[in-house]
């Protein structure tokens, strides 16, 4: 941000879900992608609805229901290096490079399937799919390569591989189920609760997340030393390479106002919170303690 003169009064370095590493104390309290910042609890306004950039996810329902995307509380089709949604109704944008996907062999007609796929499903959901696509005919090897430039493109190079050996019949089918085993018991550890890698932890002031530069610093630490509590990566994938801090008991299901405190997390699992934290809230207004 610059002054009238063009004198530059602060910086402010984002991850690309919106979490700001590391925290400017600047008043300004319009931050990431120009929208309104609530400090207290580390949220911002996107008109329409609140965006928690922790979670990587909306906080309310899309007003829109699904004119938008299937998930009515992803935040730009869990792209946002290439969109943007700016009034928490719409995501604009190149969904994914036409480009990049022509290099890797694509036609027009399959390009526009695979866009098409990413604006409605996660990532994780398009990839998915496109594996279960793959194993069968007589679409299998149109699955397996628009896959495996995906992969590419995310710079995923494992696992571009074992798309590319799904090409091969003889090992086609093998890998893809391998792949599939392989997400499975990913998706088997919850986020929901402390995990099966925490190490040290600190207390948390309160549910927001205004933390301070102390507490960023000591997480960082214990995640260097113990990793994601949940995966147990030592390398948080985030760009600016500091581990995310995690509330245990998450926030949005701490009803009973519980003491929480803060664990290292990685941003797929934090990622992955968000939609579990959804599904389990959901799982409490159908089946409420002590109801029918």
């Amino acid at each position: 941000m610059v002054n009238a003169s063009g004198t530059i009064t602060a910086q402010y370095v984002y991850e690309p879900y919106g979490v700001e590493e590391p925290w400017n104390t600047s008043s300004n309290p319009y931050r990431y992608t120009g929208r309104r910042l609530e400090p207290e609890w580390g949220i911002f306004h996107y008109r329409a609805r609140y965006y928690d950039p922790a979670l990587g996810r909306f906080l309310e329902t899309d007003p829109v229901l699904y004119a938008d995307q299937m998930n009515l509380y992803a935040y730009v089709g869990s792209n946002p290096l290439n969109m943007t949604d700016p009034t928490g109704q719409q995501s604009v944008g190149c969904e994914v490079c036409s480009a990049s996907l022509a290099r890797d062999g694509l036609n027009e007609e399959q390009i526009e399937v695979v866009q098409g796929m990413y604006s409605t499903l996660s990532i994780e959901g398009t990839h998915a799919a496109l594996d279960v696509v793959g194993m069968t005919e007589p679409f299998g090897a149109v699955a397996d390569v628009a896959n495996a430039a995906l992969y590419l493109a995310e710079g995923d190079f494992e696992n571009a591989s074992i798309s590319g050996a799904a090409l091969i019949p003889a090992v086609g089918s093998a890998a893809t189920a391998g792949r599939l085993a392989l997400n499975g018991a990913d998706a088997a550890r919850t986020t929901l609760r402390v995990g099966d890698h925490a190490g040290e932890s600190i207390p948390a002031r309160g549910s927001g997340r205004n933390f301070s530069s102390q507490e960023r610093a000591e997480i960082d630490r214990i995640g260097r030393d113990s990793g994601c509590h949940t995966c147990g990566a030592t390398d948080p994938g985030t760009t600016s390479g500091h581990h995310i801090l995690d509330h245990q008991p998450v926030s949005s299901l701490n009803d009973s106002g519980s003491a929480q405190r803060l664990y290292p997390h990685s941003l797929n699992c934090s990622r992955r919170q968000g939609g579990e934290a959804t599904a389990e809230l959901a799982r409490r207004r159908r089946e409420p303690e002590g109801g029918e």
